[in-house]
């Protein structure tokens, strides 16, 4: 049988084994309790040692090190380091809205429709559409067919090519904007 591993992110640093280059914080403690210490091979090559569950383990100059999801410490091969590992990318979190989670915890945000009108503000939305895009409405008139939202979809506004209607709720950016080009066409 066949697995594949988890997308974990770790902590890691290429070991030179130069004494001038700046170690991270992790490693250092591990070093300060004895976890990790160094010796000298028959040519007086630096080594560090690394005590793990599986026993000690030895790295050489130009080995990763790493530090895994539960805290253990490993060396591990260049070669093999650069198949399983890439560098991580920082995730940045973005709060349409501001911050939603305070709003509705002060209560500025009290019924569902708060909820997606703020959201769907921050995010550049006008209104909902229904799934088959017979229905659609703006925020400050949600759900006015007094149908069931729950196949509803967030969309953007643009006008009715009939002129039966002031506006529509598209399902995309895209279709309001084809809409908006054609009625000024």
């Amino acid at each position: 049988m066949k697995y594949t591993k988890r997308p974990v992110t770790i902590d890691a640093f290429l070991w030179t084994a130069d004494q001038e280059t700046e170690d991270p914080e992790w490693i250092i403690a591990a070093i300060d309790a004895g976890t990790v210490w160094f010796g000298r091979d028959s040519l007086n090559n630096v080594k560090m040692f690394i005590a793990t569950l599986e026993g000690n383990m030895t790295a050489v100059a130009g080995d990763y090190i790493i530090r895994g999801v539960a805290g253990e410490i490993y060396p591990c091969k260049p070669e093999i380091f650069e198949k399983t590992y890439r560098p991580a990318t920082p995730v940045q979190y973005e709060r349409p809205g501001g911050d939603l989670v305070e709003a509705i915890r002060t209560e500025k945000c009290q019924t569902v429709a708060d909820v997606l009108k703020r959201y769907g503000e921050a995010c550049g939305l006008d209104g909902l559409v229904s799934s088959d895009g017979t229905c659609g409405c703006v925020w400050d008139d949600l759900a006015p067919c007094d149908g069931p939202c729950d196949t509803c979809r967030l969309g953007h506004k643009g006008p009715d090519p009939t002129g039966e209607a002031d506006y529509l709720i598209y399902p995309t950016r895209e279709a309001a904007e084809a809409a908006k080009e054609q009625d000024n066409g």
